[in-house]
């Protein structure tokens, strides 16, 4: 029972990391995109 909680904590913890992730690229790219604009 705990190891099962344990692997689903797991499993969103990284989803959340990945999906973190790919905010803070997007963001940077939109970033970079603006300053190439300027």
């Amino acid at each position: 029972m705990t190891s099962a909680f344990e692997s689903m904590n797991w499993m969103t913890l990284k989803l959340l990391l990945t999906w973190r992730d790919r905010l803070f690229d997007d963001s940077t790219d939109k970033i970079q995109r603006l300053r190439s604009c300027w």
